[in-house]
């Protein structure tokens, strides 16, 4: 461990106590990014059903896509494996809320008795924003499976030189505490990866069609 690392440091060297105190903050630190680095390559262990509804979830964001919009899919899916409903986005109508885990939300409080919706699963192309998770924890769903997350999601954002969402991103579970969640899927998140790319050079080579007037992404 690194922390006993600095403290044999500090008793070798008999170190004045300011000293030491820095030497063994650097310490931490190193070790807290590597378990944050370990914790990141865990391998995430899914099922093929699991694998089959995350790819209908891609399909329904490459859907949104060539329909003109940003690249969500969603799929809920009931304890059984029966697929109950599906949805991708559709904020291009002009309703920036109409993103499918919300959609996928307010159905199941339409369609399902609490203990169905604690039972069901929620397989979605990119992590719940906090509009979603909200929605997904007040109505009382269960697990989550997504295929990439919102920190990548921020990151391709930068790479790509897109404006930065009105609302800050947090992970699921500083909404909703208590859901089971995972992911993401690293083959999967390279494919929404690529449906993001196509989306925003698809945005821009519209916007520039249309002249500078037209707003940015």
């Amino acid at each position: 461990m690194l922390s006993a690392a600095c403290l044999r440091v500090v008793f070798d060297l008999k170190m004045e106590l300011s000293i030491a105190i820095q030497i063994c903050r650097y310490f931490l630190r190193l070790e807290y990014r590597q378990k944050r680095s370990d914790k990141s390559q865990e391998t995430i262990m899914l099922t093929d059903t699991d694998l089959q509804n995350l790819r209908r979830c891609v399909e329904l964001a490459t859907e949104a896509l060539e329909a003109g919009d940003e690249p969500f899919g969603s799929v809920l899916v009931a304890a059984d494996g029966t697929v109950l409903a599906e949805d991708r986005n559709r904020v291009g109508s002009g309703d920036p809320t109409r993103h499918p885990e919300f959609e996928l939300a307010r159905w199941a409080a339409a369609n399902m008795t609490s203990e169905e919706r604690a039972a069901a699963t929620v397989y979605t192309s990119g992590e719940h924003c906090p509009m979603c998770a909200a929605a997904h924890g007040w109505v009382g769903l269960g697990r989550i499976v997504y295929a990439s997350s919102s920190e990548q999601l921020a990151a391709w954002f930068t790479e790509l030189g897109s404006a930065a969402p009105p609302v800050r991103a947090l992970r699921i579970q500083e909404v909703v505490p208590g859901v089971q969640v995972e992911g993401p899927v690293a083959a999967l998140a390279e494919q929404v990866h690529d449906l993001h790319q196509r989306f925003y050079h698809k945005y821009k080579q519209s916007r520039k069609e249309k002249g500078p007037d037209s707003s940015s992404l």
